[in-house]
This record gives C-alpha cells, structure tokens and sequence, in this order.
C-alpha cells in the first residue's frame, strides 16, 4: 500500500496516543485541514482492512482510534499451525510450594 506523507502522520500520531482523537485535533497535530485528516484517517482504514493487518482503525463519531482486530489478537491457524492447540494445554497455575519443604 502506497502512503503519503498525511497518512503516515495520522498513523505515527494515533499509534503514539492509543487513544480516540479527534480529526480537529488530529489535523491540528498533522498541519493540515481537517478534511485532509479525515481522507488520510479513511484511507489507512480501508488499508487496513484490505490487508487484514493485525491493527484496525475505526471510526468513534468525530474521533479515530487504532484498535485490535475482532479476532482479539490471537493468531490464527492459518499463519500459526499450532499455535491454538498449545494455549489449551497449559498447565493451571500452581502456587510455589514452599511449605512443604518447611513443614518437615
């Protein structure tokens, strides 16, 4: 994906904050109109969603935020064979047992 110079400043500054921001403040940041804001913060979006990258950037009413996919982050068995199979065989956690050598 081709970027340009605005949507690589939105991205820097919303990855930086990792919070909503809104375009006005977002434009003010990138030293451009809130208009060209908002096509940079578009575009990175639906890049995003193309490449079915590991990060999302949605929309909250005048506000963007870069969030985790809706798979919650975990990887998929596509790029991770396995990867799901081992999380489930951890073993429970187990307090330290201390005592036991204490206690004879």
């Amino acid at each position: 994906m081709e970027r340009n110079q605005w949507e690589s400043a939105a991205e820097a500054i919303l990855f930086a904050l990792g919070e909503p921001v809104e375009e006005t403040r977002l434009a003010q940041a990138m030293g451009c109109p809130r208009e060209a804001a908002a096509r940079a913060c578009q575009s990175l979006a639906q890049g995003y969603e193309a490449e079915q990258a590991g990060v999302r950037l949605v929309r909250l009413e005048e506000s963007w935020q870069l969030v985790s996919p809706p798979s919650g982050g975990r990887p998929s068995g596509a790029c991770c064979p396995g990867a799901s199979r081992t999380s489930s065989r951890r073993r429970p956690w187990r307090p330290w047992r201390w005592w036991r050598i204490f206690s004879r």
